[in-house]
Parts: C-alpha cells; sequence; structure tokens
C-alpha cells in the first residue's frame, strides 16, 4: 500500500466524540525532519507515518507539535483503518502486529469497531494527594504515579462533573515539566460509559488532547480494578470528545474505538 497524499483519519468517534485528527503517511519517502516539520505546520493534526515490513507486520511512528510521540492508540487505530479498508475486498488477513518504536501493538476489526492490544506496562505507585490537588484545583479521592517522569499523573476526583470542569495549572506544567496528567471519575447518569477522562501534557505540546488512546490502556486496567466489570467503556470529555470500549485480561488490554475517513 502507498499513498502519495495523505489520508485524514478520525479516531475514537461516535455520539457526541469527534476523535482525534490524523494524517496518515504509508510507504513515502519522508525522513524524520520532514515530518517533524509536517507536525509543526499542522499542529491540529497528528502526523502517522506507517511502512510494511512484510505481509503481516507494520512500522509505525507518530509526530505531533515538533514531537515523536512513543505510543499513540488513536494514530494506531487511524492506519488500521485504513489497512483494514484496504485489504477488505482482497480477503487478506484479519490481523497484524504494528511495530513502535518502544512497543509491539497487535490490531485486529472487531464488529464496526477497530481494536488494538497493548500491554499496561507501567508500574502504578501511589502519589501525593496535596500538591496534585494544588494542581488540579479539586478535590482528589485517589492519586497514581505510572511509569515516573516520563508517565503519567492518573488523578481519580470525586466527581465526572469535577472532571468536566477542572482547569488544571498548565502553565505550571509547562514550566515544571513531569508527567502527562490523567483526570478521571466514575460516570454520572449524564453519561451511558462506566468512566470519564480528560488529558493534559503542555510540556509535550498537548494542552488537551481530544481522545488519548494510550491513556485509556490505563484507565481500562484501573476501572477494571475497580468496578469488577469484564467490558468496559471511557468517554474523554475533550472539547472534540471520545469514545472507548475495552476489556482487561491479566497486564494487557484490548482498546477498540471507531475510525472515520474525512472527505
Amino acid at each position: 500500500m502507498k499513498n502519495t497524499a495523505p489520508k485524514r483519519v478520525h479516531t475514537f468517534t461516535g455520539i457526541g466524540a469527534q476523535g482525534n485528527p490524523h494524517h496518515v503517511h504509508f510507504d513515502i519517502d519522508l525522513s524524520e525532519k520532514a515530518l517533524l516539520d509536517l507536525s509543526r505546520a499542522h499542529v491540529d493534526v497528528i502526523q502517522v507515518y506507517v511502512c510494511a515490513e512484510d505481509e503481516c507486520s507494520y512500522y509505525i511512528r507518530f509526530y505531533a507539535k515538533g514531537r515523536e510521540i512513543m505510543f499513540c492508540g488513536s494514530g494506531v487505530l487511524a492506519a488500521a483503518k485504513i489497512i483494514f479498508d484496504a485489504s477488505a475486498s482482497q480477503h487478506q488477513q484479519k490481523k497484524w502486529s504494528f511495530h513502535l518504536k518502544q512497543r509491539v501493538v497487535q490490531v485486529s476489526r472487531v464488529g464496526g469497531m477497530h481494536q488494538m492490544v497493548a500491554e499496561a506496562d507501567l508500574p502504578m505507585k501511589p502519589a501525593k494527594k496535596a500538591a496534585l490537588e494544588a494542581l488540579v484545583g479539586k478535590k482528589i479521592r485517589n492519586a497514581l504515579c505510572l511509569g515516573g517522569v516520563s508517565g503519567y499523573w492518573l488523578v481519580e476526583l470525586e466527581s465526572a462533573c469535577d472532571v468536566k470542569s477542572a482547569h488544571p495549572n498548565l502553565n505550571f506544567m509547562k514550566r515544571h515539566g513531569g508527567p502527562a496528567l490523567i483526570i478521571t471519575s466514575g460516570a454520572s447518569n449524564s453519561y451511558k460509559e462506566d468512566y470519564v477522562m480528560r488529558y493534559f501534557a503542555p510540556q509535550f505540546g498537548s494542552e488537551e488532547d481530544a481522545a488519548t488512546g494510550s491513556a485509556n490502556v490505563y484507565l481500562m486496567q484501573y476501572w477494571q480494578k475497580i468496578l469488577q466489570k469484564k467490558y468496559l467503556a471511557g468517554r474523554q470529555l475533550s472539547k472534540e470528545g471520545g469514545l472507548f470500549y475495552g476489556k482487561v485480561f491479566g497486564h494487557s488490554v484490548a482498546l477498540r474505538g471507531r475510525a472515520e475517513i474525512a472527505n
């Protein structure tokens, strides 16, 4: 598969969810510098570079706002959407391996959704609530640190209303660096999903992400332990919105979402 012009794909879409936008480039001769330059020129779109390694696996990289992203779940689904649509009429295989820079994920199509299976491999350790309450500006029910400085703060708030109305101190995060911030709570009666969340990483160029697949890999694991449910659904309360579906088995998560190619 090769395309001279990138395809625009939105992932984790659904009712009330526009998802995350991507430009997907297949098997074209673009240097890393060119991809970084594209990500600076198109700051509202994640650049996804995909190259076939063999019949059943692909090499994949992600770039946004002048930075390379190590793990971009929405980008994985964007590439999977194009590959599966292209293979549907050719009766090719139904599963592929995607080789990211630091991990391998398996992708497949389940019903009308695309699915990736990824390991939730970052250790979860308790974090100090007081400092994070000052950062988030809301009362915290639970706080964890996932993976240290290059990982995430996972902060559970008291309610979905608190998640929606929160205004974290992004200037502080930008100045001082540290982990990205995930805020979450169980969903209220206003939502059909099991939990809600938002994602902030101004220190990495993303003040608030639209629909964050990588964060929901860990949130699925977190909420499965609390809710003791086999299948889970989450909603990202960003301006654009995102919808996530998944199942946890051991240390791995099968994360599903819808993907749409823009006209």
